[in-house]
Formats: C-alpha cells, sequence, structure tokens
C-alpha cells in the first residue's frame, strides 16, 4: 500500500511532459501571429483611409481655389485703373499641363475708385502634382514678383495625373487652334518641374503673348484630374466647367 502510494505521489510530481509543452508553445505562437496580423492590417486600413482622405481633401480645396481664381479673371494691367473687361491678354496661354492668366484677387478698393494690378497667376501639372504659383506687380512697373507658390499632391500623400488637365471652352474647343501651346514653352515657366524652381520674378513682356485671338474668345475652362492616394490602392477624379466672371466685354 505504501509502495501505490508513493507511485502516485511520484505520478502527481512529474509536471509538464515535452509534449505538452511543445504543444502550448505552438498554439502561443498562433496566437501571437494572429494578434499581430490583425494589428497590421488595422494598422494598413487607418493608414489608407487617412491618404486617401488627404488627398482627396486637398484636391477639392484646390478645385474650389482654381474655380475661384479662373472666374476672376481680367485682362492685365500695371497702373491703378480699375479694369473695364476687356478680354486681350486675359489668359496667355491655355494647354493640357498648365495655363498663366491674370485674376482680379482683393485688388477693388472700397473707399476709393482705384484698384491694384490683377494678380498673374500660372497654375500646372508636373511631376505628378498640381502646382500654383501667384505674382503681384507695383504699380508702374513692369516685373511682377512671386507672393505664393503651393503644390497639391506630394509623393508620401497623393500623386495627380490628367490626359487634359485644362480645357478652353468644353465642347466648343478647335483641334486645329492654338491656344498658347507653342509660345508656352519659350517662358521662363516652361522648364519649371516644382516651387522649387518656380521664378522669383517674370517681366510683363516675357509671358505677353503676342497671338491671343483665341483665348480672347475663352469664356469657359474645364478643368479634369485625377488622384491617387499614396499606396495606389484609392483614386478619385475631379472635374469641373468654369465660366468666367472677369474680362466680358
Amino acid at each position: 500500500m505504501l509502495t501505490a502510494g508513493l507511485t502516485r505521489l511520484r505520478a502527481d510530481d512529474a509536471g509538464t511532459s515535452l509534449v505538452e509543452l511543445l504543444v502550448a508553445m505552438v498554439l502561443a505562437t498562433i496566437c501571437g501571429a494572429a494578434t499581430l496580423l490583425v494589428f497590421s492590417s488595422s494598422n494598413d486600413a487607418v493608414n489608407d483611409t487617412s491618404d486617401a482622405l488627404l488627398g482627396t481633401g486637398n484636391a477639392r480645396a484646390t478645385l474650389l481655389t482654381w474655380q475661384s481664381l479662373i472666374q476672376a479673371a481680367d485682362a492685365p494691367q500695371t497702373d491703378t485703373t480699375c479694369s473695364v473687361g476687356a478680354t486681350a491678354h486675359r489668359f496667355e496661354w491655355i494647354t493640357a499641363r498648365e495655363t498663366l492668366f491674370y485674376s482680379n484677387l482683393d485688388n477693388k478698393s472700397a473707399t476709393a475708385a482705384t484698384c491694384t494690378p490683377p494678380t498673374m497667376v500660372w497654375l500646372a501639372l508636373r511631376n505628378g502634382a498640381l502646382l500654383e504659383a501667384r505674382y503681384t506687380v507695383t504699380p508702374g512697373q513692369t516685373t511682377y514678383n512671386r507672393t505664393l507658390c503651393r503644390v497639391l499632391g506630394l509623393a508620401q500623400h497623393a500623386t495627380v495625373s490628367a490626359s487634359t488637365l485644362f480645357t478652353p471652352n468644353p465642347g466648343q474647343m478647335l483641334s486645329t487652334v492654338d491656344y498658347g501651346s507653342a509660345f508656352a514653352s519659350t517662358t521662363p515657366f516652361a522648364a519649371v518641374t516644382g516651387c522649387a524652381n518656380t521664378p522669383a520674378s517674370v517681366s510683363a513682356a516675357s509671358v505677353s503673348n503676342g497671338t491671343t485671338t483665341a483665348l480672347s474668345q475663352v469664356t469657359s475652362v474645364g478643368i479634369d484630374f485625377t488622384v491617387a492616394d499614396a499606396s495606389g490602392k484609392h483614386t478619385q477624379s475631379y472635374d469641373t466647367t468654369v465660366t468666367v466672371l472677369g474680362g466680358t466685354t
């Protein structure tokens, strides 16, 4: 009887067997891997959502800003006389990738019948990013100085693509008409790849297109582009037609 008791006691003290230990280790590894996979998937989903929201949010804001800039397009002038709505040189060029025009941005005095010169605006698509540069001129001078350049489509957040970013007079554009493409290739903006190398100053003569008959007849501009988030998993297309309200005579 004493021998049987000792035998049972030794069996109870045997502890975990090697097989049991291996099984426990395998189960712990599986549970850990599953937890890590769930965390990683959740983290990727959050990042994708953040990229998508950031890219599309910036794109929407950019589109609205560009609409307001083009709506206020007007003829350039370098004195304090308020524009009478001339259309000559309102747009200096409109190509599939860029446009340069002048816009009445907060340039009218509320207390006097004077205006500051319209702002020169350059909009473009370069290397997967939308660029916007603005230039102002001191009354009486002929050199415009850059006051702003900003980008939509930083590679870590979003990239932008477009087969035709700008279309003059959508539905009425004639493929045989040059809306300044040839001239645009000769200007200070031709070699620009990003805000870092936009010209700090631009002379009025260097961007003054001598052939503006077709451009003076532009009364609306189509904008069309697509934004992809950093992962390339989400895309959103944007398009609108902007009616030019400034310079209507």
